[in-house]
């Protein structure tokens, strides 16, 4: 097989400059900007470090899974899907040897928290950042969002929204990371019109939006949106693909209000949240209630200076 060809099919891959050398396997993209090398993952793999004189570092985004609203809803809305935790690590370690990746597929509506994505922890540079648990560096998957009488919402890396029942949201930032990482979902309510609604999912950089009471009955505007994605333009160098799951991610998912609405995007919510949908594959993002089963997958973007 020509190495060209294996590299585009994203099962081996090199680059380097400086005197490093560092080869790729598993990865969904890789391309080389004006000053960096990039790859990145949607789903297992791993990266080797075959040599590193110069103790270079490198750059990573790592996102975890977003998370599903419960179904079936029940009558009393749903609340949106919480975000996976969008952790932007500048200057981790580059160690000799092979670092496995592992990437958080997005979670269900009977999921309590969506999987994490990982790196080792050797990768840790003594910056403050959190090692998560063990021997990983993680990015925690999101809460799901809840619908009475099938289940609460949980909390995640962002937390999931609540419903009409059982009205509160979900904390984020759990378990906890430094730098916090993750927002609350928001909360549910009930209608005077007799209608219940879902609160938003939280985001990378904003909380959930809340449903207020009596605001139901035509839901619009920006209530019960999904909380801010995470957006990093520059980390592409001005080169690359762009878009959801390249500088955008981590968006929260939109509630859902019983008769047939669902609340509005906010801010960075459209990176990777459709309305009414599940989240996009490699954004870690939140999923809307009502038959938005799955949220986003997550996803890391690793790249070195050549």
């Amino acid at each position: 097989m020509p190495l060209g060809f294996a590299r585009n099919a994203g099962l081996v891959g090199g680059g380097g400059g400086a005197g490093i050398d560092i080869s790729a396997s598993g990865f969904s993209h890789e391309w080389v900007s004006a000053n960096y090398q990039f790859y990145k993952w949607n789903g297992t793999g791993s990266f080797t470090v075959n040599s590193n004189p110069g103790g270079d570092t490198g750059d990573i985004i790592i996102v975890g899974g977003g998370a599903a609203g419960r179904w079936p809803h029940g009558g009393y809305g749903i609340g949106g899907g919480g975000a996976g935790n969008c952790r932007y690590l500048m200057g981790i370690n580059l160690p000799l040897g092979t670092h496995t990746v592992g990437i958080g597929a997005g979670g269900s509506y009977n999921n309590s928290q969506a999987p994490n994505s990982y790196v080792p922890a050797t990768l840790n540079s003594g910056n403050g950042w959190s090692p998560g648990a063990g021997n990983q560096l993680n990015a925690w998957g999101g809460g799901v969002g809840s619908s009475y009488p099938y289940g609460q919402c949980s909390p995640g890396g962002s937390g999931g929204g609540g419903c009409g029942q059982w009205s509160g949201g979900c904390g984020g930032n759990t378990p906890s990371l430094s730098p916090t990482s993750g927002n609350t979902g928001g909360n549910g309510s009930y209608s005077q019109y007799g209608y219940y609604a879902g609160g938003g999912g939280g985001g990378a950089f904003g909380a959930g939006q809340h449903m207020q009471y009596g605001m139901g009955y035509m839901a619009s505007g920006n209530m019960a949106g999904g909380g801010q994605g995470a957006y990093y333009s520059s980390f592409r160098d001005s080169a690359g693909p762009s878009g959801a799951g390249f500088d955008s991610f981590s968006g929260g998912g939109s509630g859902y209000f019983t008769p047939g609405w669902y609340g509005a995007p906010v801010g960075g919510t459209q990176y990777g949240n459709p309305q009414g949908g599940p989240g996009t594959g490699g954004t870690g993002a939140g999923s809307s209630g009502n038959n938005a089963w799955y949220g986003g997958g997550g996803t890391l973007i690793l790249r070195y200076a050549i």
